[in-house]
């Protein structure tokens, strides 16, 4: 049975959809400041954000368009051109004057899971849980008033291959809080959302993965493709990076196009504009940094790790400021090289230990696992808590937040020119964090 069909996403990029063995070693989590499962963001700003609905009319028809997914286009989209959707996080004066629902498609997922754990047959005490696990909130506000006096600088998301780009709010508000607007964008087929006319597209490219993996990663089950899956994997993961990457030069285009016009585009500092991309969504950003060398004056990858051999851009050598953040699991898997003002950063206390933190402790659910929801889940299972949610042993409040502190001084040294003597002279920030700089390789433990 699969376990990792909790929040049905590519797990490792190559779809990971057996059990992982990760360890049972787990540490007990530090105290959160709030009892909502989620980072408090510690900046000196609050967070509002506002949504957007694109149609790309660069991409017409969509790739994907069919007689059989019509249905899944916009009324007055006529020309079936590809769909995407955009949250723009900005930073206002008053802290949490209001608080949002958390990402209501997530939400979605936990129930569908809960319903299949339990076959419908769900008792009242779980049906409690999930009603908490429901009311979960993030603490930003809708359309809140601008700071028009100032710019800020620009950090375009590129999430995971079919997570939403809304499940990242343990790291997007931290870094709003700081003084820094992100644009996270959710391309049609690869994330579940939805787009006008109350139509949520299928995540169909997820759906045509072969269930294997090209790369094996100490602990996972999963088989190793055959060659033939891993041809028909190819063209896959490259039509998903074409979609991403098109979808955030349309919205960053867009904003730059509207400075004169938007007020909210108008206080986007378009000379400092970072990258940040998660799993199949970093090696987006891997594609665009080198492709285009003044697109983003600095980025950042979490848990890239597809190779040359499959087509795609290679990860090491990078022109720009270029931080590489991967998780125990898949420090011990990769390698690369590093370039003056390129960085790898390993979430893990040594090279050895490769269970500290795993695939999805880059998104909330990293936090989300400590709801009393997420236990009850893996014993209905008969698994741990790792191996349902596929996050590490580590404590997963200090991982988030020592995600959250690389992050913010890496941008700031790059984007704000705000200079970190560790960064400078290449140590740690964090406990249980490892880091190379500037020159060399990284090579598997």
């Amino acid at each position: 049975m699969s376990f990792k069909f909790f929040i049905s996403i590519l797990v490792l990029i190559v779809l990971c959809l057996t059990g992982c063995n990760s360890g049972s070693n787990r540490n007990s989590p530090s105290s959160n400041s709030s009892n909502n499962y989620l980072i408090t963001p510690t900046g000196t700003y609050g967070v509002g954000f506002k949504d957007y609905d694109f149609i790309n009319t660069n991409l017409c028809p969509d790739p994907l368009y069919s007689e059989s997914t019509a249905q899944y286009f916009s009324p007055g989209n006529t020309n079936h051109c590809h769909q995407l959707a955009a949250r723009v996080y900005y930073p206002i004066l008053n802290k949490y004057e209001s608080e949002i629902p958390y990402d209501p498609y997530y939400i979605d997922s936990i129930q569908q899971t809960v319903n299949q754990a339990f076959a419908g047959n769900i008792p009242e005490s779980v049906d409690i849980l999930t009603n908490k696990f429901s009311q979960i909130s993030a603490q930003a506000s809708f359309n809140a008033p601008l700071i028009t006096m100032a710019k800020f600088p620009v950090i375009m998301l590129s999430p995971a291959f079919g997570i939403s780009a809304l499940d990242y709010q343990n790291t997007v508000l931290q870094l709003v809080s700081n003084g820094y607007i992100v644009v996270v964008v959710n391309s049609a087929f690869i994330a579940t959302f939805q787009i006008p006319g109350n139509i949520v597209p299928p995540k169909i490219l997820f759906m045509d993965l072969p269930h294997c993996v090209t790369v094996l990663i100490p602990g996972y089950e999963t088989p190793i493709c055959t060659e033939s899956q891993a041809r028909q994997m190819f063209p896959i993961l490259n039509l998903s990076i074409s979609f991403e990457s098109g979808d955030i030069n349309y919205t960053l285009n867009y904003f730059k196009n509207m400075a004169n016009s938007d007020e909210l585009a108008s206080i986007m500092d378009f000379d400092h504009v970072g990258a940040l991309g998660h799993s199949l969504g970093a090696q987006t950003v891997v594609k665009m940094a080198h492709t285009n060398h003044s697109l983003f004056q600095a980025a950042v990858a979490f848990d890239p790790f597809i190779q040359e051999s499959m087509g795609l851009a290679p990860i090491d050598s990078f022109a720009i400021p270029f931080m590489i953040v991967d998780s125990a699991q898949i420090q011990s898997v990769v390698s690369g090289n590093l370039a003056i003002n390129n960085y790898f950063l390993g979430l893990t206390p040594n090279k050895a230990n490769i269970t500290y933190s795993a695939h999805f402790n880059f998104i909330d659910m990293g936090t989300l696992q400590y709801t009393q929801l997420i236990p009850v889940l893996a014993a209905q299972y008969g698994v741990s808590i790792e191996d349902l949610v596929n996050v590490g042993t580590g404590d997963g409040y200090e991982i988030a937040n020592n995600i959250n502190t690389y992050l913010v001084a890496f941008f700031n040294m790059y984007l704000k020119n705000q200079q970190n003597q560790n960064l400078t002279n290449c140590t740690t920030l964090t406990n249980n964090t490892y880091i190379l700089c500037n020159s060399g390789s990284y090579v598997p433990n």
